[in-house]
Protein backbone atom coordinates (compact mmCIF):
# COMPACT_ATOMS: atom_id res chain seq x y z
CA UNK A 1 0.00 0.00 0.00
CA UNK A 2 1.09 3.55 -0.65
CA UNK A 3 1.87 5.85 2.25
CA UNK A 4 0.29 9.28 2.21
CA UNK A 5 1.32 12.46 3.96
CA UNK A 6 -0.51 15.71 4.56
CA UNK A 7 1.11 19.11 4.91
CA UNK A 8 -0.41 21.58 7.33
CA UNK A 9 0.70 25.20 7.52
CA UNK A 10 0.21 26.04 11.19
CA UNK A 11 0.54 29.63 12.40
CA UNK A 12 -0.51 28.79 15.95
CA UNK A 13 2.64 26.82 16.80
CA UNK A 14 4.90 29.35 15.10
CA UNK A 15 6.07 26.64 12.72
CA UNK A 16 5.74 27.55 9.05
CA UNK A 17 5.30 23.98 7.80
CA UNK A 18 4.27 21.13 10.07
CA UNK A 19 4.17 17.69 8.44
CA UNK A 20 1.72 15.09 9.72
CA UNK A 21 2.90 11.51 9.86
CA UNK A 22 2.47 9.49 6.64
CA UNK A 23 -0.77 7.57 6.66
CA UNK A 24 0.05 3.91 5.98
CA UNK A 25 -3.45 3.03 4.77
CA UNK A 26 -6.20 4.90 3.00
CA UNK A 27 -8.76 4.48 5.75
CA UNK A 28 -11.10 7.16 7.02
CA UNK A 29 -10.58 6.01 10.64
CA UNK A 30 -6.83 6.56 10.29
CA UNK A 31 -7.44 9.99 8.78
CA UNK A 32 -9.86 10.87 11.59
CA UNK A 33 -7.31 9.58 14.11
CA UNK A 34 -4.59 11.84 12.72
CA UNK A 35 -7.02 14.74 12.72
CA UNK A 36 -8.10 13.92 16.25
CA UNK A 37 -4.46 13.69 17.40
CA UNK A 38 -3.75 17.11 15.90
CA UNK A 39 -6.74 18.57 17.74
CA UNK A 40 -6.36 16.66 21.03
CA UNK A 41 -10.11 16.12 20.81
CA UNK A 42 -12.77 14.30 18.84
CA UNK A 43 -12.84 15.20 15.11
CA UNK A 44 -16.21 16.88 15.61
CA UNK A 45 -14.88 19.18 18.33
CA UNK A 46 -12.03 21.33 16.97
CA UNK A 47 -9.65 22.68 19.61
CA UNK A 48 -8.15 26.12 19.87
CA UNK A 49 -4.92 24.85 18.27
CA UNK A 50 -6.75 24.07 15.01
CA UNK A 51 -7.73 27.71 14.53
CA UNK A 52 -4.12 28.55 13.62
CA UNK A 53 -4.12 26.16 10.67
CA UNK A 54 -4.27 28.18 7.48
CA UNK A 55 -4.11 25.42 4.84
CA UNK A 56 -4.29 21.66 4.50
CA UNK A 57 -2.69 20.14 1.39
CA UNK A 58 -4.10 16.78 0.34
CA UNK A 59 -5.09 14.63 -2.57
CA UNK A 60 -8.75 14.47 -3.58
CA UNK A 61 -9.62 11.33 -1.63
CA UNK A 62 -13.03 12.01 -0.07
CA UNK A 63 -12.24 10.71 3.48
CA UNK A 64 -9.40 13.27 3.69
CA UNK A 65 -11.82 16.02 2.76
CA UNK A 66 -14.53 14.78 5.14
CA UNK A 67 -12.13 14.44 8.09
CA UNK A 68 -10.73 17.89 7.48
CA UNK A 69 -14.25 19.34 7.36
CA UNK A 70 -15.06 17.60 10.65
CA UNK A 71 -11.86 18.75 12.39
CA UNK A 72 -11.16 22.20 11.16
CA UNK A 73 -13.15 25.41 11.40
CA UNK A 74 -13.74 26.97 7.97
CA UNK A 75 -12.20 23.87 6.35
CA UNK A 76 -13.57 24.59 2.86
CA UNK A 77 -11.42 27.71 2.60
CA UNK A 78 -8.32 25.87 3.87
CA UNK A 79 -8.33 22.72 1.73
CA UNK A 80 -5.70 22.82 -1.01
CA UNK A 81 -5.55 19.94 -3.49
CA UNK A 82 -1.97 19.21 -4.44
CA UNK A 83 -1.09 19.90 -8.04
CA UNK A 84 0.25 16.39 -8.69
CA UNK A 85 -3.21 14.90 -8.20
CA UNK A 86 -4.98 17.66 -10.12
CA UNK A 87 -2.66 17.18 -13.11
CA UNK A 88 -3.06 13.40 -12.83
CA UNK A 89 -6.83 13.84 -13.22
CA UNK A 90 -6.21 15.99 -16.31
CA UNK A 91 -3.97 13.28 -17.82
CA UNK A 92 -6.61 10.63 -17.04
CA UNK A 93 -9.25 12.74 -18.78
CA UNK A 94 -7.10 13.08 -21.92
CA UNK A 95 -6.57 9.32 -21.95
CA UNK A 96 -10.33 8.68 -21.61
CA UNK A 97 -11.02 10.96 -24.57
CA UNK A 98 -8.25 9.25 -26.58
CA UNK A 99 -9.59 5.77 -25.87
CA UNK A 100 -13.18 6.68 -26.77
CA UNK A 101 -12.12 8.47 -29.94
CA UNK A 102 -9.76 5.63 -30.91
CA UNK A 103 -12.62 3.10 -30.64
CA UNK A 104 -14.90 5.29 -32.75
CA UNK A 105 -12.23 5.91 -35.40
CA UNK A 106 -11.30 2.22 -35.64
CA UNK A 107 -14.95 1.32 -36.28
CA UNK A 108 -14.81 3.56 -39.33
CA UNK A 109 -11.46 2.14 -40.47
CA UNK A 110 -9.29 5.05 -39.26
CA UNK A 111 -6.25 3.85 -37.29
CA UNK A 112 -4.28 7.07 -36.89
CA UNK A 113 -4.50 6.94 -33.08
CA UNK A 114 -3.08 3.41 -32.93
CA UNK A 115 0.15 3.47 -30.92
CA UNK A 116 -0.25 7.11 -29.89
CA UNK A 117 -1.20 6.64 -26.22
CA UNK A 118 2.16 7.66 -24.77
CA UNK A 119 2.52 10.63 -27.11
CA UNK A 120 -0.53 12.18 -25.44
CA UNK A 121 0.90 11.48 -21.97
CA UNK A 122 4.47 12.70 -22.59
CA UNK A 123 5.75 16.22 -22.35
CA UNK A 124 6.75 17.40 -25.84
CA UNK A 125 10.18 18.45 -24.54
CA UNK A 126 10.84 14.80 -23.53
CA UNK A 127 9.96 13.41 -26.97
CA UNK A 128 12.44 12.34 -29.60
CA UNK A 129 12.34 14.39 -32.80
CA UNK A 130 10.39 11.58 -34.54
CA UNK A 131 7.87 11.39 -31.69
CA UNK A 132 7.49 15.18 -31.68
CA UNK A 133 6.77 15.21 -35.43
CA UNK A 134 4.21 12.39 -35.12
CA UNK A 135 2.59 14.22 -32.22
CA UNK A 136 2.42 17.52 -34.12
CA UNK A 137 0.84 15.70 -37.06
CA UNK A 138 -1.85 14.27 -34.77
CA UNK A 139 -2.42 17.69 -33.21
CA UNK A 140 -2.99 19.24 -36.64
CA UNK A 141 -5.84 16.82 -37.32
CA UNK A 142 -9.41 17.41 -36.24
CA UNK A 143 -9.23 15.13 -33.20
CA UNK A 144 -11.10 15.45 -29.93
CA UNK A 145 -8.07 14.17 -28.08
CA UNK A 146 -5.99 17.01 -29.54
CA UNK A 147 -8.45 19.54 -28.11
CA UNK A 148 -8.51 17.69 -24.76
CA UNK A 149 -4.68 17.68 -24.68
CA UNK A 150 -4.57 21.42 -25.41
CA UNK A 151 -7.00 22.14 -22.57
CA UNK A 152 -4.98 19.90 -20.24
CA UNK A 153 -1.76 21.66 -21.23
CA UNK A 154 -3.23 25.10 -20.57
CA UNK A 155 -4.67 24.02 -17.20
CA UNK A 156 -1.40 22.35 -16.17
CA UNK A 157 0.56 25.50 -17.00
CA UNK A 158 -1.81 27.56 -14.84
CA UNK A 159 -1.70 25.07 -11.95
CA UNK A 160 2.07 24.56 -12.02
CA UNK A 161 3.06 28.23 -12.09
Amino acid sequence: MRAHAGAIADRHTGCRNHWCQPLPVRDSQVVAGVCSACNDARPSAPSASSTGITAVAMDMWEPYVQSTRACLPDAEAKIVFDKFHVVKHLHDAVDLVRRAEHRALRRSGDDRLTGSKYLWLMRPRDMTPAQREAFRELQRGDLKVARAWTLKDIAAKIICR
